[in-house]
């Protein structure tokens, strides 16, 4: 009988223990999923932060000039995005529409979806492109004439 108890006791122990090893890695789970759930929390704030920044910056407002570089990073990385989108759209041989942003093929003057008048994205883009090229010209030549005119007023002295 004894061999029988020592037996039971082993048992019972060893049940014992792998009951509270069980319950360990229940509340460590448990704590794990709750510093998960937190470390969440902190991601989206910090996300939503960042994203408060980066309107502010794009509305104008002053922001440090580190946090400037950064959104101006931003600001080129969505140009490049968007310029890939449309070549995206080109080679599918279609246009997006300036009202809906619905895509449609290049042959429709307007969109099937919204019936404004569609021009594309690209040709927008390229015609501000052109414009703030020529725009910096026409200073570049307002600057040499102001430099010549300021060294043939030299030259008349």
């Amino acid at each position: 009988m004894e061999i029988i108890d020592n037996m039971r006791k082993k048992v019972r122990d060893a049940t014992l223990s792998a009951l509270k090893a069980s319950s360990d890695l229940i509340e460590i789970s448990k704590i794990n999923m709750a510093i998960n759930s937190e470390e969440q929390k902190i991601k989206s704030l910090m996300f939503e932060m960042g994203r408060e920044v980066y309107e502010s910056y794009k509305q104008g407002e002053a922001v440090d000039a580190e946090l400037a570089e950064m959104c101006e990073e931003i600001a080129r990385a969505e140009m490049d995005i968007e310029d890939m989108k449309l070549k995206i759209l080109e080679i599918k041989n279609l246009k997006r529409c300036s009202g809906c942003s619905a895509e449609i093929d290049e042959d429709y003057a307007y969109c099937p979806k919204c019936g404004k008048k569609v021009e594309t994205e690209k040709v927008n883009r390229d015609e501000e492109e052109e414009e703030s090229e020529t725009a910096s010209e026409y200073e570049d030549e307002d600057d040499a004439e102001d430099e010549m005119d300021n060294d043939t007023e030299e030259d008349d002295e």
